[in-house]
């Protein structure tokens, strides 16, 4: 079931707590939507560790992006609770997240589990595609690029990391799709037309990062007729594959078992 949280005014989430906690909408106070969706009825049926099934939106991915399982566990198992405050909890750990809607939105996190668990989470949101949407971030930040079905990680500086094209604004399809990994940034913003969004990040442990997933015609999760889509990922952990990571590359849960996170997003 979903449900509304925001009013007139301000920013309104629609958010489906019983399939992963996903955000189906995201609306601006003008009413603009910002979200990407392609409906998809093998969404409503994954059970836990399906293969992943992108209906857009935004996902959470978690304790993995990439690798196994796809887009991590906790997306596929229904979660607890309501639009405001739910949880997710398995044999070896309890995410919980709450959201607040107004002027702003504020999603804060918590996650307890074993001292040392290493992890790596992304809220996965797909925008829309809109040619010609801008990616603002320091001009020359080291960036790691994941290109699709290619070698990876290539290593380079934003906005043309390793030859794989522009990040910084969305052109025309291509037949490409790359995963671009921005280490240390802690806040961006996205502009199309004169509307913009600015994501931040913050937290108690962990590196923390932004992931730009670049998809211009050259990616269908099912093998099917590839198409465009565009994701913005706050993150936490330097690499999207937490089976691939090397040492302090993942987050951990500190000695207290505790740790906890934030993701703010706002207008202009």
């Amino acid at each position: 079931m979903v449900s509304v949280l925001g009013g007139p005014g301000g920013f309104r989430v629609a958010v489906d707590v019983r399939r992963g906690g996903r955000w189906d909408s995201l609306t601006g106070p003008g009413g603009r939507e910002w979200l990407w969706s392609r409906p998809d009825p093998r969404r409503a049926g994954v059970t836990p560790g399906a293969a992943f099934v992108d209906v857009g939106g935004v996902e959470e991915c978690f304790p993995t992006v990439v690798g196994e399982p796809d887009h991590g566990e906790v997306w596929a198992l229904p979660w607890t609770g309501d639009a405001a405050e739910a949880a997710v909890e398995t044999g070896d750990y309890r995410l919980s997240r709450r959201i607040t809607a107004g002027e702003r939105i504020t999603v804060d996190y918590e996650l307890r589990a074993k001292p040392g668990y290493p992890f790596v989470w992304a809220f996965h949101a797909l925008l829309v595609p809109e040619p010609g949407l801008r990616v603002e971030v320091p001009h020359g930040h080291p960036a790691r690029v994941w290109p699709y079905g290619g070698p990876g990680p290539l290593t380079g500086r934003w906005p043309r990391p390793a030859g794989t094209g522009r990040f910084d604004v969305l052109g025309p399809d291509d037949g490409g799709a790359a995963f671009c990994l921005l280490p240390g940034l802690a806040s961006l913003r996205v502009t199309t037309g004169e509307a913009a969004l600015r994501f931040g990040l913050e937290s108690e442990h962990g590196p923390v990062g932004f992931g730009v997933w670049r998809n211009l015609g050259g990616y269908a999760w099912d093998g099917g007729p590839p198409y465009r889509s565009f994701g913005v990922e706050p993150m936490l952990g330097a690499v999207h594959d937490r089976s691939q990571a090397a040492d302090g590359e993942t987050a951990a849960v500190p000695a207290s078992g505790r740790t906890t996170w934030r993701v703010v997003v706002e207008h202009g």
